[in-house]
Parts: structure tokens; C-alpha cells; sequence
């Protein structure tokens, strides 16, 4: 399963304008589609890392405690590595990592559950409050893609280069 992101922008119809208008004149984005998906990696593996940045909410006491005798470590939303390296690495199990002239998709298709299947990703990125699990509370968000300013501003350079050398940014949008 993918999940689509989608952002607003102030001016969100001057933009809608311009992207039309370049639409004719670029028509293969793929270049800084495949860069932002390493930008996207990277940050998604920053967050595992750090367990949140800004701090996912904590694991139960009860459930650490027993992650910690089972696995020898309690980190958040890392049993086996599964999860992150479909989401941080290309090419492994369950990793959704697609790149075309126009869209870029990157996500994870694994999934949990014995009688209904659910995606791994999502699940932990939305969190799922009327899941029931130890200490009677649900299952809190932990998003684990979040873009920290620096990437947003390698996105936004990365296409800009994209028209830059295509010609069509004018000198004072230079990258």
C-alpha cells in the first residue's frame, strides 16, 4: 500500500499556474524526482535513528521491558530492520521505490496481522488509537518521514537546478 503526501503553499494558485506552464516546457522530472527520493531516504533514516525528530512518544514500560529480554534492545519500530531498510534502502523486501518522468513513489508494502493484513508503514506512521495493546492504549503515531528544513530546501533545489538548466529560471532563481 502507498500512501499519497500532499502539501498546501501560500499562493497555491499562482504556483498551480506556473507548474502548468512548465509542464509543456519540462516534461521528464526524472532527474530531481530520483534525487528527492535520496533526500526522502535520508531523512526517513534520520528518524529512525534519532526515534523521532521531534521525539516519537515512548514505548510502554511493560512493552520495552519485554523488547529488551526478547531482542537484547528496546529502539522504537525496529524488530527485525525490516520495516526501515524497505523504506530507507532500494531493492529489499517490501521497499516501494519508483521513479518516472513524473512521479516519484517511495514506501514500504509490508504488512502485520494474521486475519486482516495491515500496512507496517502506515500503521506506525498514523498510529492507530483503537488498537488495543498493553497498558489499554492505542498504538500512538511515530511518523517516521519527516522533512527537517535542510531536505526541504534540497527538494525545492533540486528542482530548481532541474529548470535552471533547462532554461527556465530566470538568473535571479539561480541555484
Amino acid at each position: 500500500m502507498v500512501s499519497d503526501v500532499t502539501w498546501s503553499v501560500a499562493g497555491d494558485a499562482q504556483v498551480k499556474r506556473r507548474f502548468t506552464r512548465l509542464e509543456t516546457a519540462c516534461d521528464d522530472f526524472t532527474a530531481p524526482l530520483t534525487a528527492i527520493m535520496g533526500i526522502i531516504e535520508d531523512e526517513t533514516s534520520h528518524q529512525f535513528s534519532a526515534e523521532g525528530d521531534p521525539r516519537w512518544p515512548a514505548l510502554t514500560k511493560r512493552y520495552a521491558a519485554r523488547k529488551r529480554r526478547r531482542r537484547g534492545f528496546a529502539t522504537m519500530l525496529i524488530a527485525s530492520g525490516a520495516l526501515r531498510a524497505s523504506l530507507v534502502r532500494r531493492g529489499v523486501r517490501g521497499a516501494i521505490a519508483k521513479v518516472t518522468k513524473t512521479e516519484m513513489r517511495r514506501g514500504s508494502s509490508l504488512t502485520v496481522g494474521k486475519r486482516r493484513r495491515w500496512n507496517l508503514a502506515l500503521i506506525h506512521y498514523l498510529g492507530a488509537p483503537n488498537v488495543p495493546r498493553e497498558g489499554g492504549k492505542g498504538l500512538p503515531a511515530r511518523p517516521m518521514l519527516r522533512l527537517r528544513r535542510q531536505a526541504q530546501s534540497g527538494i525545492v533545489g533540486a528542482f530548481r537546478l532541474h529548470l535552471w538548466e533547462r532554461g527556465e529560471l530566470s538568473s535571479e532563481y539561480a541555484p
